[in-house]
């Protein structure tokens, strides 16, 4: 009777242990999808916004606008540690051949320990309409140098450029 019971004993805490097991592994999935940065849009009627980032408040790159309005707010998550909070810079961002250069200055970014990047360009620019076709922006800001891929861009930058161009 000892054996059976032993191995009842033995066979449920198997039991628990494979279901423990395959509960946290699918909890670091969900993590793990959840920390994928993708890009994403938002329009509402004062402002559009084409974000690449994960979930979470840190996005990587993020260019907003005011429909219509021709210019468009560029923001930069993290920089370089060399850089100061609240400091002209600027920032070089290239898509295929397209490259521009866009000036603006350093923010405090407390959550990452080094400044963000806010500058501005023309809608009409041509680095937007280089977003989709290309396989990489590369965002350049002092030191730092960040590249974020556009594979799975599709059409959002194009519809993202034409909202924020003038008619």
């Amino acid at each position: 009777m000892t054996s059976y019971r032993s191995r009842v004993a033995l066979l449920c805490l198997t039991l628990l242990a494979t279901g423990l097991a395959a509960a946290s592994a699918k909890d670091s999935t969900k993590d793990a999808v959840k920390d994928i940065a993708t890009w994403s849009t938002i329009n509402e009627k004062d402002q559009a916004t084409l974000r690449y980032g994960n979930d979470s408040e840190e996005s990587v790159v993020v260019f907003s606008c005011k429909p219509r309005s021709d210019a468009v707010r560029i923001f930069v998550g993290e920089t370089d540690a060399s850089l100061k909070p609240n400091e002209k810079a600027t920032a070089s961002i290239a898509a295929g051949s397209q490259k521009a250069t866009v000036r603006g200055r350093t923010v405090p970014n407390e959550l990452a320990g080094v400044p963000s990047f806010m500058g501005g360009l023309s809608a009409s620019d041509p680095l937007f309409a280089a977003l989709t076709g290309s396989d990489n922006l590369v965002i350049k800001v002092a030191k730092a140098r960040t590249v974020v891929p556009l594979k799975c861009i599709g059409s959002k930058a194009a519809d993202f450029s034409k909202t924020c161009r003038k008619p």
